[in-house]
């Protein structure tokens, strides 16, 4: 009886955010010395070569297929304050705002609209946020959350850092166990539920040339990984591979089976990576010279791909964007893309419809890169 007194009481005083803080290089010091603490603020930029790009059939090229600079913009905010927490993967402070990124778009965040928990665990020593709007995404993780522990390496120390908050989640991933594995932090340390640490430390990465992905996360991603793998080329793994879509409720390949069909002649082995390790992933794109498969997360894996085997990326009918593009030139693999088909419907989903594959292109790539 008293316990569910007390849990209507506590729902009482629940409140929702009051917002968000948008940080940047510019706010960022200032935000740290209101709040008990201090920042730091780095920045890389590269100049990219494009990979040899090819444009299979008609369609628009995109405009943004070719030579670019990447430049990356690292914050990292170290507080004693006690009023921040971590809950509903995200980072809370004292005012009830949510930290983000600049960029970041507040109807994409489920938090807003939610209650936050009125009681978080209180753990001694340091907690780092690491987690995003969707840590169950193997793609977000590896392009925008991993990465996040180089800024924690750069300026904290992994070893000062006590608990990694990775979101309110009843088991944790398999692809982020692992990672924490290849960098020999203790699974103790993760924490899955509403926490406040005595000191609060959290990372942001910036990327200011949108649609690419920031090769900073790149690098560290794929040297994360690759340092445990054996990438002999005597390796086992089939030199052509075709990744179809796992279990997922958009993009699909709707002509799947007909697809099976024309590349069976040309040798592809078919893969699902789904509930696959990250090491067999990267494997698997490492080894392939010639890797087909439609838009999706898994071309996340183009971080260890090997340079100068093929790719082609086949995207939903007027589906414009670069990001695995930008992953092909730093990984510096010819980069080849088609269109699917139109179906014909009046509501365009744009990078999120299904896919029709138009089996004569398909067919002609592999009759000139098989």
């Amino acid at each position: 009886m008293f316990q569910r007194i007390t849990q209507k009481i506590a729902a009482a005083l629940a409140k929702s955010p009051q917002g968000t803080t948008s940080l940047s290089p510019d706010n960022a010091q200032d935000y740290a010395l209101l709040h008990k603490g201090k920042a730091y603020v780095s920045q890389q930029t590269n100049a990219v070569k494009a990979p040899e790009v090819t444009l299979l059939g008609s369609g628009i090229p995109s405009k943004h297929w070719q030579d670019f600079e990447a430049t990356t913009h690292a914050i990292c905010i170290d507080s004693t304050h006690s009023g921040f927490k971590f809950c509903g993967q995200h980072l809370v402070d004292p005012h009830n705002h949510v930290l983000v990124a600049p960029g970041v778009v507040p109807e994409t965040m489920p938090i807003l609209q939610q209650k936050l928990p009125t009681k978080v665990e209180k753990l001694k020593g340091t907690v780092a946020y690491l987690s995003n709007v969707s840590p169950r995404h193997y793609g977000r993780w590896m392009r925008e959350t991993l990465p996040l522990l180089q800024i924690y390496q750069q300026h904290i120390g992994l070893e000062q850092i006590d608990h990694f908050y990775i979101g309110d989640l009843s088991k944790i991933p398999d692809f982020i166990s692992e990672c924490f594995e290849a960098l020999g932090i203790s699974p103790y340390k993760i924490v899955t539920n509403p926490c406040k640490g005595t000191r609060t430390v959290a990372a942001f990465a910036m990327h200011s040339l949108l649609p690419y992905y920031s090769q900073a996360t790149y690098a560290y991603a794929r040297q994360v990984v690759t340092s445990r793998l054996d990438l002999s080329d005597n390796c086992c793994y089939h030199p052509r591979v075709y990744i179809a879509r796992g279990n997922v409720h958009r993009r699909q390949v709707r002509n799947q089976e007909a697809v099976y069909e024309v590349l069976r002649p040309y040798d592809f082995e078919l893969r699902v990576l789904d509930n696959l390790k990250v090491r067999e992933q990267a494997q698997i794109f490492y080894h392939a010279e010639v890797l087909i498969t439609a838009h999706g997360s898994a071309l996340t894996n183009l971080m260890y791909g090997k340079p100068g085997n093929k790719v082609l990326e086949i995207l939903p009918h007027g589906c414009t964007t670069a990001g695995y593009f930008s992953l092909a030139a730093y990984a510096a693999m010819p980069y080849f893309c088609m269109y699917g088909k139109t179906n014909g419907t009046a509501v365009d989903k744009g990078c999120n419809q299904d896919i029709e594959v138009d089996l004569e292109l398909l067919d002609a790539f592999c009759r000139q890169h098989c």
